[in-house]
């Protein structure tokens, strides 16, 4: 008789198990308890089909949960890990990176390697984490608990939103202009530009994911 325990929570389940299941185009219940539960066609096919279909079910009203509030931290294995905790002071090289990255599932893996990385020193609730030099550990991060990963997105996704509905305004008050009138400076349209499509393009690729 097999032992079954179905996942309850998002965080049941990981980035890598739903990376698989996302690159599957049209998944069946089959497909949904391979991926999320590990087990392979003939072991389901020792499972009665009512389990199989209620098993599939389960899995399936999971990950329909919403995201909870945004997780800072998480572990996988024997590693703790804390999301960069300045994003204030988020580096040029982490940013471009992030929104390079987030522009499929098949790299979030990567992404997330980018956000969250091995806390160095922690005391009373504040922490560092290990610099930014190179995607090498990355792999491991498809281990991350899927609901983290959720919640990291569903907070850039609410920024990201933020951020083109108020920066206009904060470029205008600092440029002493409005940006719907040509800029004195060209250098300066130019920077504003780019930001602006940046965030939108960062914004697009975020909701795109999250649907």
């Amino acid at each position: 008789m097999i032992k079954i325990k179905v996942p309850t929570e998002l965080n049941d389940l990981t980035l890598g198990q739903y990376q698989k299941y996302i690159a599957i185009e049209n998944p069946t219940e089959v497909d949904l308890i391979k991926c999320f539960m590990g087990y392979d066609e003939a072991t389901i096919n020792k499972i009665d089909a009512k389990s199989v279909k209620l098993i599939a079910g389960e899995i399936a009203n999971v990950l329909k949960k919403d995201a909870k509030e945004l997780e800072m931290k998480c572990t996988i294995g024997d590693t703790k890990l804390g999301m960069i905790p300045d994003l204030d002071s988020i580096t040029y090289g982490e940013n471009k990176d992030l929104v390079q990255l987030l522009d499929g599932w098949e790299n979030m893996h990567l992404a997330m390697a980018v956000l969250y990385r091995p806390i160095k020193h922690e005391i009373l609730g504040r922490y560092t984490i290990d610099p930014y030099e190179s995607l090498a550990g990355a792999e491991a991060m498809k281990q991350m608990p899927l609901g983290t990963v959720f919640s990291a997105m569903v907070f850039f996704w609410s920024l990201t939103k933020e951020l083109l509905r108020v920066t206009p305004k904060y470029l205008e008050k600092q440029m002493g202009t409005d940006l719907a009138v040509q800029t004195n400076s060209a250098a300066s349209g130019t920077v504003i530009k780019s930001l602006l499509h940046l965030l939108t393009e960062t914004l697009q690729k975020l909701e795109k994911l999250l649907n």
